[in-house]
C-alpha cells in the first residue's frame, strides 16, 4: 500500500524519536525518496503516493515540502499534522502507516539505520550521483520535473544487484 509522504515523513520522525535523534528537513526528504526507492525495487509497488521533483538539493516531494519548510534547516520538532473535512467539519490527524503494514515499518527501520546518521548535504550528493534518478531526469527535463517511478525502480533494483 502507498502511503502520504507525510505518513511516511512520520514513520521516520518517530525512528528518530526513538534514537533520540532529529532529521532536517531535507534528510527527511531524502530519506521518505530512498525509501520509496527501495520498495519500488523490492515489492514492484510504490511506499508514497506522491510524486518528486528534480529540485536543486535532490529529490522533493512537494506536498511534504510545504508541510516542513516552517522549520527551514532546522530540526523537525514534531510530527507532521494534516487536516481532513467532512462537510463543514473539520479535524486534524497525524497521518501514519498502518500498524499492521510490517513490510513498511521493516523497511523504513532498515533505511534509517543505513541512512539515518548521514548529514542532509551527504544525502543530497547520494542524490545525485550519475545515473541516479534525479540526475537522470534532470539531465532529460530540467529543474522541477516529475521523476518517474520507472527510473527510481530500476536504479534501486540495480543497487541492490549490486
Amino acid at each position: 500500500m502507498a502511503y502520504s509522504s507525510l505518513a511516511v515523513a512520520n514513520a521516520f520522525y518517530d525512528e528518530a524519536k526513538k534514537c533520540g535523534g532529529s532529521l532536517s528537513p531535507m534528510q527527511m526528504q531524502k530519506l521518505v525518496f530512498i525509501a520509496n526507492g527501495f520498495k519500488l525495487a523490492i515489492e514492484g509497488s510504490a511506499l508514497v503516493d506522491d510524486s518528486f521533483e528534480v529540485w536543486r538539493h535532490g529529490p522533493v516531494a512537494p506536498t511534504l515540502y510545504r508541510y516542513l519548510k516552517s522549520f527551514g534547516s532546522n530540526p523537525i520538532t514534531s510530527p507532521i499534522k494534516s487536516w481532513r473535512i467532512d462537510g463543514e467539519d473539520y479535524e486534524t490527524f497525524t497521518p501514519s502507516i498502518k500498524k499492521d503494514d510490517g513490510n513498511s515499518h521493516n523497511l523504513i527501520k532498515k533505511v534509517f539505520s543505513v541512512y539515518g546518521d548521514v548529514d542532509a548535504f551527504a544525502l543530497s550528493e547520494i542524490t545525485h550521483l550519475p545515473g541516479s534518478p534525479w540526475s537522470k531526469t534532470k539531465e532529460a527535463h530540467g529543474f522541477n520535473s516529475v521523476i518517474p517511478s520507472d527510473i527510481i525502480k530500476n536504479y534501486y533494483k540495480n543497487l541492490l544487484n549490486s
